[in-house]
């Protein structure tokens, strides 16, 4: 439409030039009317522009009391329950590395012992079982 209404104009142009005197009014005459109807489109796209500013506007403000009172009670109730998570997450969490340091202790000493009695009970297996001499009984 706009491109239409533009090569439009350069057509006019073009005939106000071919035309002479009567093309130089013709072309004065349109452009007169093209300024009223520019400033009578420009109040309405302002009307417009104002009432579509307005309801939006009006919508904001609706949303805002309906949402904001609440959602501020909701984070003042919900702060402390907030803090209190976020303790108690602390807690577990250095309760859990703890317990996963002390597991992992645990479980080494139970490796390492058991590996010691596997080592102990193979060195037994594979000595000779000796004899200690008997004191032998001489008579004086």
């Amino acid at each position: 439409m706009y491109e239409k209404l533009w090569l439009a104009g350069l057509g006019a142009y073009g005939r106000y030039e071919k035309l002479g005197q009567e093309g130089k009014k013709l072309f004065e005459d349109l452009v007169e009317e093209g300024d009223e109807m520019r400033d009578e489109l420009s109040d309405r796209l302002g009307d417009v522009k104002e009432k579509a500013l307005g309801k939006i506007s009006d919508t904001l403000n609706k949303v805002r009391c309906a949402v904001t009172p609440e959602t501020e009670k909701d984070v003042e109730k919900l702060a402390p329950q907030l803090e209190e998570l976020t303790e108690a997450i602390k807690m577990l969490t250095e309760i859990q590395s703890s317990g996963a340091t002390k597991k992992i202790q645990i479980e080494t000493e139970v490796k390492e012992d058991v590996k010691a009695d596997a080592s102990e009970s193979k060195v037994a297996a594979s000595k000779p079982a000796v004899r200690k001499p008997r004191a032998s009984k001489t008579t004086v």
